[in-house]
């Protein structure tokens, strides 16, 4: 199984090799399980399109949930985080 830091790690390769842009920040992170199956729930932050790329009022960041099989390292999803 996979540790917390090597699915970070893997969620932000992911997501970089999915939508190459600067600014990511690691928001949060969690174990869960989807039908008995371990999988990382991590969430990772970007600046929303026309934003400064700040965090805080003169910037807005868009918020990507990344699912990450605990087991085999893999991606199963990314899903958009409503706040």
């Amino acid at each position: 199984m996979i540790d917390v830091k090597q699915a970070v790690n893997l969620a932000v390769k992911f997501f970089t090799e999915l939508s190459p842009q600067g600014g990511i920040v690691f928001e949060e992170v969690e174990l869960a399980q989807n039908g008995g199956n371990p999988h990382w729930l991590v969430t990772l932050s970007v600046p929303s399109p026309g934003s400064s790329g700040l965090i805080g009022p003169l910037g807005t960041r868009d918020y990507k949930v990344l699912q990450i099989d605990a087991e085999k390292g893999t991606l199963e999803s990314v899903k958009i985080r409503k706040l």
